[in-house]
């Protein structure tokens, strides 16, 4: 007991004088902190970026520097000035400050057309100046203070840590214009205290997750005045927005109890998505236009207080009238949220509008001077998607408390409306009359899919969902083991928990399809994983959903609303595809389901076949084979390729024409090879560079060389990889060697190379219509001069002439049966023809 005190006086004793040694030099550096005029030592004119630049790289820690002049015109741009390290930007002193205002006021410095301020750093501090921004127009997403995080700017900042700057403040200052006036990435510690916050053109303060980001520092708006350009104003152009819901990752944002505290905002609303732990209160709205929801909570977004505002409602259109809050309308519902002691002014449309919200409280709100034109003022029956995406069951409210809400039973403010569990519901509404209340009980929903143990079998291919060697990624198979058996969980009210019973692992997705992925076409590729949760964290939730009249699901990604449906491909991967598209007058249109979209949920029962002997067929044929590559960097080998972790990754040194190779070990059919780019960074260096495959080995490591080997097939690709990049190979397509080999000098470091085929003796191979995919040319070597002819073409597609750089040297509009291409500029070489994605060599003699 002894020595363990004289342990513990120690390393107490050692922490002290630690913490101790810490602050002095801390204290220390702030003490030698200056002030620096900024006139006197760069002068008010000339490249004031780049002299405002260089006064912040010569400055120290905890410097103050300070802009005398009444006007700095920076001339503008898209340039961006780079603060890393602790400093103060600070104006001339105020003529008249008044603290008790909301907003700025007495400022006397402005920098006008300034660029992007880039913070970079902790302890950054704007004091009694103006920042204003040139008008760019619509089309320029700029910003005029970004505080992103360099984690959050990571090319994957799911794999890495988040981090987040704090003590930053802004003391009576402008910020005026930019599309955005300050992104926060995944939040700043901030305190933004008498602030205008104006002439932004998308959103006021924008907090984003990205990544695995489960809480962010506290945030304090105090007195400020938020509003937008006015000339345009979008129904998701925010005065404040905390948006965790852009991802699939399922913890709610933990925001610290963010404030927003005595602000005045016009013409826009505060968004909170996925969110908890939020105030709002002593706060003014003013709204003429109807075009924001005031304020809007959604997607799972709880713990969430609305206090002690004003709701000032004067929007002339009828048919425009104030959304005041609108509470999530989908199938996330938002719930613990409190209403407190505010006030309703002037004709609104509703004062909540939301979906199956439960552990709601409305007490203390004066509605007397209020008038609600929608035709109930509170809602809980509002799911917005009824028409578009019917739900087999309706899911209810609970816990709903209105009462001492003066004004609320007047005729003009109309009704309230409520679906609750028949049994055991918690309901205690005062004010209203018995008129204006429907309170509609009904059975609570019954899980589409009961607690269980599963096999979940595609209906297209009639194989079992599994997870492959490396127990993270998905796969069919015929195989039936605990690899292909799922515990499914119901999650109240509608989603589920879906875990592996092989390994115990959980499915996820990082992200699902965003109504711009779908309105943009971007490649349908994500693909959902496995993935190790620690117990006591929050599970990745999905949601099925029962096809009627049929004994198969839909499964979608619980948060998404919808919009990816889980699905089988024909090489047995699977992915997510859209469930809609836009029209022309880009209204959203259901895409029919195909049977790759459609599963049976299986329950097992007995043993499952141990080794069964299924016909293989298309598979990954490179999974784990013997592959080599130009060098090695870092202890990367190119087994790192072939191992089936999409997450790893092969590594050359910066190689001229660095190349992978992997011997597949005997002949096949080839029916496609797909390269997955580097997840967290470096991806543009994986673009112009050759497939080549063959049925021998390679001659030669040279490029050239190789390409112009009898036999080889040749597959030049010029975009950057994508996850994957997939390259069609032609029909009976034998190889048994495969090499990618980058055009030019760079580090090679592909994450997986997969090569999917059939034995050669496979009944299952599908060759490629020859109509629709190989390019035939006539005549092929040619002579330099001579026309050359492309055979099967059909009209309107774009065809490109390259080079073995990966230059386009013709380009032109395909005719219909054949379409001519002049070589007369050409040098003798290898070049490729591409069509629609299709490549084939040409030889110029």
């Amino acid at each position: 007991m002894l020595k363990l005190a004289i342990n513990f006086m120690q390393t107490n004793i050692s922490s002290q004088f630690s913490i101790f040694v810490f602050l002095l030099t801390f204290n220390c550096l702030f003490l030698q902190a200056k002030d620096i005029d900024f006139n006197r030592e760069y002068g008010h004119s000339g490249d004031l970026i780049k002299k405002i630049q260089r006064a912040i790289d010569n400055a120290s820690s905890g410097d103050v520097l300070i802009f005398k002049s009444l006007h700095y015109n920076l001339g503008g741009g898209l340039e961006v000035i780079t603060i890393d390290k602790p400093l103060t930007i600070r104006g001339a002193e105020p003529a008249g400050f008044n603290s008790s205002f909301l907003g700025a006021s007495g400022i006397r410095t402005t920098l006008g057309n300034t660029v992007t301020f880039a913070f970079r750093s902790d302890n950054i501090i704007f004091k009694n100046i103006s920042i204003v921004r040139k008008d760019d127009g619509e089309d320029v997403y700029d910003i005029l203070i970004d505080a992103r995080h360099t984690t959050y700017l990571e090319p994957s900042p799911e794999t890495i840590k988040q981090k987040h700057y704090k003590g930053i403040r802004f003391e009576n200052v402008v910020l005026n214009g930019g599309a955005y006036g300050v992104h926060s990435g995944n939040g700043i510690g901030m305190k933004m205290i008498n602030t205008s916050l104006i002439n932004w053109r998308r959103i006021g303060y924008w907090a984003n997750r990205f990544g695995r980001s489960d809480r962010t520092p506290k945030g304090v708006f105090k007195s400020c005045i938020i509003a937008p350009k006015m000339d345009i104003i979008g129904f998701d152009d925010r005065a404040i927005s905390f948006d965790a819901g852009n991802s699939e990752y399922p913890v709610v944002w933990d925001t610290n109890n963010t404030i927003i505290d005595d602000c005045k905002i016009n013409e826009t609303g505060v968004a909170v998505s996925r969110c908890r732990n939020f105030t709002i209160k002593n706060s003014t709205f003013n709204d003429s236009t109807g075009a924001v929801d005031l304020i809007h909570i959604e997607e799972f977004s709880n713990d969430i207080r609305v206090q002690n505002n004003i709701f000032n409602c004067s929007v002339d259109d009828p048919l425009k009238r104030t959304r005041i809050c609108q509470l999530d309308r989908e199938l996330q519902p938002s719930y613990n949220i409190q209403f407190r002691n505010n006030k309703i002014v002037g004709a609104y449309n509703f004062f909540i509008s939301g979906y199956a919200s439960k552990d709601i409280k409305v007490i203390g709100n004066d509605f007397r001077s209020g008038n609600a034109r929608n035709e109930n003022s509170i809602d809980f029956t509002y799911y917005e998607s009824r028409e578009r995406e019917p739900i087999p069951a309706e899911i209810l409210s609970d816990n709903i408390v209105i009462k001492r809400n003066p004004g609320l039973g007047y005729s003009q403010n109309k009704n309230f409306k409520v679906q609750i569990p028949k049994n055991n519901s918690n309901m205690s509404v005062e004010g209203y009359t018995d008129v204006q209340q429907s309170i509609i009980k009904m059975n609570s929903p019954a899980p589409a899919v009961e607690d269980g143990i599963y096999e979940i079998v595609n209906k297209a291919n009639g194989q079992r969902l599994s997870v492959s060697n490396n127990g993270s990624t998905l796969m069919t198979t015929n195989r039936a083991n605990t690899n292909s058996q799922w515990k499914i969980t119901f999650n109240p009210p509608y989603s589920y928990y879906i875990q592996n019973v092989g390994n115990d692992k959980y499915l996820e997705t990082h992200v699902g399809y965003t109504e711009f992925d779908v309105f943009t076409d971007q490649p349908q590729a994500l693909q959902p994983f496995l993935n190790n949760v620690p117990s006591g964290d929050t599970l990745p939730f999905w949601s099925i959903v029962s096809l009627e009249g049929s004994d198969y699901f839909e499964i979608f990604p619980g948060g998404n609303e919808r919009q990816a449906a889980y699905s089988a491909n024909d090489d047995s991967s699977t992915r997510f595809v859209f469930t809609y598209e836009f029209d022309r007058y880009f209204r959203r249109i259901k895409l029919p389901r195909t049977d790759s979209e459609k599963w049976e949920i299986r329950p097992v029962s007995g043993n499952p076949d141990p080794d069964p002997n299924p016909n293989p067929g298309i598979t990954n044929l490179a999974l784990n084979k013997r592959a080599t590559q130009s060098s090695g960097l870092y202890g990367l080998t190119a087994s790192f390729a072939v191992d089936g972790d999409r997450d790893s990754f092969a590594h050359t040194d910066n190689d001229a024409n660095a190349w992978i190779e992997i011997d597949l070990g005997a002949q096949f059919n080839i029916k496609e090879i797909k390269v997955w780019n580097r997840p967290d960074c470096c991806a543009d260096r994986l673009s112009k560079y050759q497939i080549f495959t063959s049925d021998v080995p390679f001659d030669s490591k040279d490029i050239v060389t190789t390409a112009n080997q009898p036999g080889v097939g040749v597959f030049f690709q010029e975009a950057t990889a994508a996850r994957p990049t997939s390259a069609g190979m032609d029909a009976g397509r034998i190889a048994r060697y495969v090499r990618i080999q980058l055009i030019g000098t760079n580090f090679l470091h592909p994450s997986e190379i997969e090569v999917m085929g059939t034995p050669l003796d496979s009944r299952r191979y599908a060759g490629i219509d020859t109509q629709e995919k190989i390019i035939s040319i006539y005549p092929n070597p040619i002579l330099k001069g001579d026309l050359v002819a492309v055979q099967n073409t059909k009209e309107g597609k774009a065809i490109s002439l390259v080079d073995f750089a990966g230059r386009t040297l013709v380009k032109k509009i395909t005719q219909k049966g054949q379409t001519t291409i002049d070589t007369s500029d050409l040098s003798s070489g290898v070049y490729f023809v591409v069509v629609d994605k299709n490549i084939t060599r040409l030889m110029v003699n």
